[in-house]
């Protein structure tokens, strides 16, 4: 959203801040108003009092930041899991499922599993140098959502890429 001084504002905000009237959206705190507002959430989208109609399904996943020099960083290899290049001699892999524990945190048992399919892929020692986790936005059916609101013009949503945001 640009505010009166033209800068866009990305970050999380109330959605009691935001005021819908006379064809505009309009956020006091941010000085900031809008003929349009396209909400990019993540998984947070399920808490969306505008698009709770929409069946969300959040699933973790977990990656590694590898590095290796077994493989050419010119391409993306998939077995089980993704090793895509980042650099030279360096991978981010991944990634991990899970629809039950929706903390964000990374476990070890996601770094065991990480590790056992990278070691498929990889016959040499490979190093470890992040562990990350975060929620991805699956939409129910699996389909990414980017549509705009039925009933408040100008409201839209783009969301449930899921693993699939970079693509």
């Amino acid at each position: 959203m640009l505010n009166n001084s033209h800068r866009l504002h990305c970050g999380q905000l109330p959605y009691e801040a935001i005021d819908c009237a006379d064809d505009q959206f309009v956020i006091e705190q941010l000085d900031a108003y809008s003929k349009h507002l396209v909400f990019c959430e993540g998984a947070k989208a399920a808490n969306n009092p505008w698009f709770d109609w929409i069946k969300f399904e959040p699933v973790r996943g977990e990656s590694m930041q590898v590095r290796t020099q077994e493989l050419p960083a010119t391409y993306v290899y998939q077995q089980g899991i993704a090793l895509v290049p980042t650099g030279a001699d360096t991978f981010i892999a991944g990634a991990t499922y899970d629809w039950e524990n929706l903390d964000s945190s990374p476990t070890a048992a996601g770094a065991t599993q990480l590790r056992e399919k990278i070691a498929r892929l990889v016959a040499e020692p490979f190093t470890v140098s992040k562990h990350r986790s975060g929620v991805r936005p699956v939409v129910k059916g699996r389909r990414p959502v980017s549509l705009k609101h039925a009933s408040v013009k100008g409201l839209w949503l783009f969301n449930g890429l899921a693993s699939r945001g970079c693509l």
